[in-house]
């Protein structure tokens, strides 16, 4: 499995009601083959929000780049947050 594109992005979120913000920085990797060959490993970058408890680390796996954004905006609105750009 070879790794075709690799980027570092910077992903920032937001919480509607606080009008507060967090940010994860993410290596996205996309491979040839495999059953998920995209990956999107975050780690959160402090402040901590007051507003509520974020994990440090996740990694989201996918078919497509599209899929593991789909993916990025469920698990921000798990916590409440909004993706933001």
């Amino acid at each position: 499995m070879n790794i075709l594109y690799e980027s570092t992005e910077q992903i920032e979120a937001v919480f509607p009601r606080a009008k507060e913000r967090i940010e994860y920085r993410g290596l996205l990797c996309v491979r040839s083959s495999g059953a998920t060959p995209v990956t999107l490993t975050l780690k959160f970058v402090p402040p901590y929000p007051f507003c509520v408890e974020v994990p440090e680390t996740h990694t989201i796996k996918g078919r497509s780049v599209t899929e593991v954004y789909a993916k990025l905006v469920r698990f921000f609105h798990k916590f409440g947050f909004e993706f933001s750009l």
